[in-house]
């Protein structure tokens, strides 16, 4: 910044910049002329540095002070600083950028002018004569002294002592006084100090010990205000900061007011807000609203008391949908969640949903519906089914096999839905029993029982032995000993023949209406006990399979237990044979031995793919192919064969490699080789333990939008297999990671009367394919819930698979 100097003297003023000095102060000829000091000859010279000025001796002789205090050497100059210089006095005034230099010159105690004689040719004598009249002398008292004492100023009595007092205390102060350098970072100017006297010399303070308040100001920086301590020490540096300006954000979130505001970790308000203090440097910024995807901003302010606007768009984590059916006034459900009545369009979260749409005197309509954030949607129209006629089926014996006009429709007991006003074919049949056939048409929300009793069928088998007297066992039951024959119902049978000393013979046999098996039995000496299946198994991958013991395990829920859904009817199963179950779901790396090009791709951002995470985005078609190439790859027979396009289970089931059935999943799950039947992975109580699974916790909110209360389990997607706990079987992730495709068909089953059901496997095949377990998607309680049932035909990020086999 340029300076102008301004010189003011009692008749004139003189107007100079900084490239004019230095200014000179002395005789005629300087700038500044003191009176008396001769031509030619400067007493001192006011200079200048980087726009500030200091005072220069020239060495003249002539004395030289600024504001009292006399100046040997070069001397900064400050706003209302006095500098004497002879018998001229120049005040300082600083004003922006003019300095003035305010130049008086001190009058000096002038003698009394002598008698002036009178004018010439007056007559003295002409005046009128004034007598003297003499008076009496006495002397006084002798006075000493020279003349000059009998004529000094009267007040100089009194000034004196004054002047030395003044003196005295001024010396005391330079004894006492400490020197001390305050310095300011940033530099600045403009800095006063209070609490005493502060006399300064260049750029250091006289000050005695004590307190002193100081004040400083520097632009885009927080006025200084600092108690400081001076010590006794002789020579003290006090350095005290400026602390810069924060600079000044205002962060919004366009129409949306509300959000949360998040800066470097620390929720500061909520949009909008203004005027945010940040210091200088760079700073995250998070913003989170309801139903809206997580937006991170980066703000860096680069100077102090700089202003910023950050206006941040916030993403739906949802979408319009609109859905309509035929006919409308239809009550729409979404995940359990009654949102209306149709025609309606409804904000729905991103992510597959289950739709249900309902209306009185119609069938229900269930509808896969997949969401994508802030992508409207227009559901296809739902055309509403009118009501059905329901046909209880009973039968004795039991857990006969129903079709309706040549589809598979359960067994019986058996609940089922008929078109209305329309003649069906229902057929009745059971192994080893004549099959029964009935027409019957119901009427639109009629209902109607059919209880039917089958005759069986039988046929003869001889059952002879070497050497004979073998004891016979059909079916775990005694039939006495060899050789006999036996009239037995036309189904498989297991027949055993024992004998001590003989190893034991085993075979099955399907007796056939009219015609007479044999079973020839050679029977063996024994020599040692075969050998139990092993405890394990490991496939040509290095996946284990741990032996799992027959149980019973009753699937499904209390309609009393919250979270329970209408497909979650109990029934009680029965598991006979011991079978295998991987300990871990199938990998990526596992599955791309077979799948080379297969991609489980990604999970909001997080990648699926590692080889040691479940394989996902596999159809149950693309599981049961893997599981045949695997059982091909062992010289092992495939378990599932293709027909029609789609692929179905050879019955009994080989001992090649498969799903496991759903009842095998549950008791693998819920009874877990225990005595009492658990809720949850983990056991029967809320809330969820550390590390109980890998589940829709706090890693993953920003993904899903919500979360389970209170856990993290540091997943935000899948996680690599074995990560958490196994169950007590050995098992791990039935219960989080990936959702699972197990073998069964889906269907709705009735609930339980009482009986219970043998090696159930499901429907002979469906549109549709049950999935079992819980995922890293899954943040309801309902869906942790072991009882969960769900179904599905397509390929999901949170959807996998475990294989199993048969113990032959």
């Amino acid at each position: 910044m340029s300076r102008v100097v301004v010189v003011e003297e009692l008749d004139s003023v003189q107007q100079h910049t900084v490239g004019d000095v230095p200014l000179s102060i002395g005789g005629p000829g300087s700038h500044i002329v003191l009176p008396g000091v001769p031509a030619g000859e400067t007493a001192a010279f006011i200079c200048a540095d980087d726009a500030a000025l200091y005072v220069q001796p020239a060495g003249s002789g002539v004395p030289l002070t600024v504001s009292g205090i006399p100046v040997t050497t070069s001397t900064w100059l400050h706003h209302d600083d006095l500098l004497e210089v002879g018998n001229a006095r120049i005040t300082m005034r600083i004003d922006g950028s003019t300095t003035r230099l305010l130049v008086s010159i001190r009058s000096s105690d002038e003698p009394t002018d002598p008698p002036q004689p009178a004018p010439a040719g007056e007559d003295l004598q002409a005046a009128d004569p004034i007598a003297i009249v003499p008076i009496e002398y006495s002397p006084g008292p002798t006075r000493t002294g020279t003349v000059r004492s009998r004529i000094l100023p009267r007040w100089w009595s009194w000034v004196t002592p004054i002047v030395l007092v003044v003196l005295c205390a001024g010396l005391w102060y330079l004894l006492t006084a400490r020197s001390v350098v305050i310095q300011l970072n940033p530099q600045s100017d403009r800095m006063t100090i209070s609490g005493g006297l502060t006399p300064r010399i260049g750029d250091r303070y006289l000050l005695r010990p004590g307190d002193y308040l100081v004040h400083a100001e520097l632009s885009n920086h927080r006025n200084l205000s600092h108690t400081i301590t001076v010590s006794s020490e002789p020579h003290q540096v006090i350095a005290l900061d400026f602390e810069p300006l924060p600079g000044l954000v205002t962060i919004s979130s366009g129409n949306l007011a509300g959000a949360s505001i998040e800066i470097d970790g620390r929720v500061v308000g909520a949009t909008p807000m203004e005027d945010v203090e940040l210091a200088v440097g760079v700073h995250d910024v998070v913003v989170r609203a309801d139903r809206h995807q997580v937006q991170s901003e980066t703000l860096v302010i680069t100077d102090p008391g700089q202003r910023l606007s950050l206006d941040v768009e916030l993403i739906p984590a949802w979408a319009p949908v609109s859905i309509t059916s035929d006919p409308s006034g239809a009550t729409v459900m979404v995940n359990g969640i009654q949102l209306g009545t149709t025609p309606l369009v409804a904000e729905i979260g991103a992510g597959s949903h289950r739709l249900e749409v309902r209306l009185a005197g119609y069938q229900t309509a269930e509808r896969r519906l997949r969401v994508e954030a802030d992508v409207p949607q227009d559901f296809p129209v739902i055309q509403l089914a009118r009501a059905v006629g329901r046909l209880t089926v009973s039968s004795v014996p039991s857990a006969a096999t129903v079709t309706i006009d040549g589809r598979f429709a359960g067994q019986t007991p058996a609940d089922l839905t008929l078109q209305p006003d329309i003649e069906h074919d229902i057929k009745i049949a059971k192994a080893a029993h004549e099959p029964q056939s009935t027409r019957i048409s119901l009427s639109a929300g009629a209902s109607e029982e059919l209880d039917v009793t089958l005759v069986p069928l039988y046929g003869e088998v001889e059952i002879q032995s070497t050497p004979t007297g073998g004891r016979i066992m059909i079916d775990g039951e005694s039939h006495g000993v060899t050789p006999q024959r036996i009239r037995l119902p036309a189904v498989s049978h297991s027949i055993e023949i024992r004998k001590d000393g003989f190893e034991t013979f085993a075979t099955t046999v399907v007796p056939e209406v009219g015609l007479l098996e044999t079973v020839n039995a050679a029977l063996t000496p024994v020599h040692e006990e075969p050998a139990g299946p092993p405890a394990t198994i490991t496939t040509s991958q290095g996946a284990v399979l741990r032996l799992i013991d027959p149980g019973t395990v009753e699937m499904g829920a209390s309609r009393r237990e919250p979270g329970r859904r209408a497909n979650e009817s109990i029934r009680r199963v029965v598991i006979t044979t011991s079978f295998f179950m991987a300990v871990h779901e199938v990998t990526n790396a596992q599955f791309r031995e077979f799948s080379t090009a297969h991609n489980s791709g990604h999970g909001g951002g997080t990648s699926l793919g590692g080889p040691n995470q479940p394989v996902v985005n596999v159809s149950w078609q693309d599981a049961v192919r893997y599981c045949n190439w695997l059982s091909e790859r062992e010289g092992l027979p495939p378990v599932y064969v293709e027909r029609n396009g789609t692929f179905v289970s050879r019955t009994p089931l080989p001992s090649g490699y498969r799903l496991p059935t759903e009842a095998e999943w549950a008791l693998a799950a819920r009874v877990a080789g225990e005595s009492s039947q658990r809720k949850y992975v983990w056991g029967n109580e809320l809330p969820i333990p550390e590390g109980a699974g890998n589940y829709g916790d706090a890693a993953a909110r920003r993904i899903l939008g919500g979360a389970l209360p209170d856990y993290d389990d540091g997943f935000p997607a899948t996680a690599p297999v074995g990560s958490f706990d196994a169950n007590p079987l050995g098992l791990h992730d039935l219960g989080g990671n990936v959702a699972e495709w197990v073998h069964d068909p889906y269907t709705i089953y009735s609930p339980s009367t009482g009986g219970t059901e043998q090696d159930p496997t499901g429907p002979v095949q469906g549109e549709y394919h049950v999935i079992r377990g819980a995922s890293w998607m899954d943040h309801q309680l309902t869906r942790i819930r072991l009882s969960y049932r769900d179904y599905g035909d397509e390929p999901a990020s949170n959807l996998g698979f475990r294989i199993a086999r048969s113990v032959q």
